[in-house]
């Protein structure tokens, strides 16, 4: 394993790193990549919250020829909020990666896994952005997919900034739902029935919207898990995400 990589050139020493599992026998023709984007409300959080599934993957025979990454992004300030900046690091962690595929011996296909606000980004990144469609599926985990919910009215300040609490259209702009296309990665998606902070309806939105679009997609609830889920419920997920490769020929 390797620590704390910059993935930007003179970047922020702490924000603009990963840390990079690498498989035994590595084939750049063959060996994908699962990149890990944590949660934390846009404007707290890091890598090391995701540790404890980044151990259950690795421990998992279905996953043990993924490249696995686990980065960190520049986190959202009342003065600098999460869009662009926090979009422009999951592109420039992929272009780094990409870049670097020789070194890495790894195919440039990639799965995002990611909790929370991490999802969030994923969703954008993979539903907007990514016109190279090197991303091929998305894992879920308790995803913001429309963010004028009124769940999020605490974090505002940090998606639209203060100057837009009020503006439907920016709320809209940066909500995954808008950009579901049928050419959308394939989803799978994951949401606790008591988890108060990203309610199991924004999965469901968000099932809809990939389900008219014809995209292959999963929606599990965990009907007694909120949205840190205990240790077995983890353990499931990670079995579902291994099916879901399987099925999706990942």
């Amino acid at each position: 394993m390797m620590s704390d990589v910059p993935y930007v050139k003179g970047g922020h020493p702490e924000d603009q790193v990963m840390d990079i599992y690498l498989p035994l026998g590595g084939n750049s023709s063959v060996t994908k990549v699962i990149l890990f984007i944590h949660g934390g409300a846009w404007f707290t959080g890091n890598k090391e919250s995701l540790l404890e599934y980044v151990t259950e993957f690795q421990k998992k025979e279905e996953f043990f020829t993924y490249a696995m990454f686990n980065m960190n992004y520049r986190l959202a300030t009342e003065e600098s909020i999460f869009y662009p900046k926090q979009i422009e690091d999951v592109k420039t962690a992929i272009k780094f990666i990409t870049d670097n595929q020789s070194m890495y011996k790894i195919k440039p296909k990639f799965a995002l896994v990611a909790e929370s606000a991490g999802t969030h980004l994923s969703l954008l990144y993979g539903y907007m952005i990514d016109k190279s469609v090197q991303v091929k599926v998305i894992c879920n985990f308790v995803g913001p997919t429309n963010v004028s919910d009124k769940a999020f009215k605490q974090t505002a300040e940090y998606l639209v900034g203060e100057k837009n609490i009020h503006n439907e259209a920016a709320y809209r702009k940066v909500s995954p739902v808008t950009y579901v296309t049928s050419q959308s990665p394939k989803t799978i998606s994951i949401y606790g029935g008591m988890d108060t902070l990203v309610p199991a309806r924004q999965g469901e939105m968000l099932k809809t919207k990939l389900d008219h679009a014809k995209v292959v997609n999963e929606y599990h609830l965990y009907p007694k898990e909120g949205h840190l889920f205990e240790e077995e419920a983890m353990k499931n997920v990670v079995v579902k995400v291994a099916s879901f490769f399987k099925k999706i020929k990942f």
